[in-house]
C-alpha cells in the first residue's frame, strides 16, 4: 500500500503541470489569505501603544487590549503571507520554474487548496499566540 502510494506521488510530481498548478493556485490563495489577515488588523501597534490606547482615567479597558492585540498579530501574519505570495509570483514571472505550457492539473489544484488551508489554520493559531503575548505585555505595562 505504501509503495503504491509513493509511486502515485512520484508520478504526480513528475508531471510538470501538477507542480506548476500548485505554485500558481497557492500564490493566488496565499494572497487572499494575506488580505484576510491584513483586513483584521493594523501595523505598528506595540504593547505600549495598546496600553496607552486602552487606558482610562482610573483603570484600563481589557476589551480594548484584547482587540488591539488581535489586530496587531493578524496584521503581521498578513504581511508575512503577502510577502511569501509575492516571492512565489516573482519566481513564476521570472520563469524560475521552466515550464513550456500553461496547463493546469486538477490534482494540483486540490493539493494547493489543502496546503493553503493548512497554512491558514497554522498561521491563525500562531496569530492567536502572538495576540495573547501582546495582550499580556500590555497588561503588565498597565499594572501598578
Amino acid at each position: 500500500m505504501a509503495k503504491s502510494f509513493r509511486n502515485y506521488l512520484k508520478v504526480m510530481f513528475s508531471d510538470k503541470s501538477f507542480v506548476k498548478t500548485i505554485v500558481q493556485i497557492s500564490t493566488l490563495l496565499l494572497t487572499i489569505e494575506s488580505a484576510i489577515f491584513l483586513s483584521l488588523g493594523n501595523l505598528c501597534m506595540s504593547p505600549l501603544v495598546i496600553a496607552e490606547i486602552s487606558a482610562t482615567k482610573y483603570d484600563y479597558n481589557p476589551d480594548a487590549i484584547v482587540s488591539l492585540s488581535e489586530q496587531f498579530s493578524n496584521t503581521w501574519i498578513g504581511v508575512f503571507l503577502l510577502m511569501f505570495s509575492f516571492i512565489l509570483q516573482m519566481l513564476m514571472t521570472n520563469n524560475y520554474f521552466d515550464f513550456k505550457d500553461f496547463k493546469t492539473n486538477r490534482h494540483g489544484v486540490i493539493v494547493s487548496i489543502l496546503l493553503c488551508l493548512i497554512i491558514f489554520f497554522v498561521l491563525y493559531w500562531i496569530s492567536s499566540g502572538i495576540a495573547s503575548y501582546t495582550q499580556s505585555q500590555a497588561e503588565l505595562i498597565l499594572m501598578p
